[in-house]
């Protein structure tokens, strides 16, 4: 984990929101999971969800890319996944390449908490371009 802090080094940050969010399955525990969509020339392109120190990856259109860890069921939350796509697709327009952020509450509420220009912290190479 520290490698990918390592850009935000001299960032203060004022709060987590991981520790604010009633998540959906865990309720406020600190460890609210996110959804991760990452989005190339405003075309999102894949889905990373952590929970803990776990995370799976999967292409947009759900085949996996990794998976370390049994699953949630996500077809209880399709709907909202769905919609965090949406805004992803509308959000990233500006921008090559962004990873937003977004977590579901007990509500079933979405929450954006960032958007992130460097894949795995400056680790990860995505292509430029991606055929629409």
């Amino acid at each position: 984990r520290v490698l990918f802090r390592s850009q935000y080094h001299f960032i203060q940050p004022r709060f987590f929101i991981e520790e604010k969010i009633d998540d959906y399955w865990s309720g406020k525990n600190g460890h609210a999971a996110v959804f991760m969509i990452r989005c190339i020339d405003s075309c999102p392109v894949s889905i990373g969800i952590i929970i803990g120190d776990d995370m799976n990856n999967y292409w947009i259109d759900w085949r996996p890319i990794n998976i370390e860890m049994p699953f949630l069921n996500l077809d209880e939350v399709h709907d909202e996944v769905e919609q965090m796509i949406q805004i992803a697709s509308e959000l990233s327009k500006p921008f090559e390449f962004v990873r937003m952020d977004f977590y579901l509450d007990r509500n079933r509420d979405i929450y954006l908490s960032e958007f992130t220009f460097t894949p795995s912290g400056g680790l990860q190479v995505y292509p430029s371009r991606v055929n629409k």
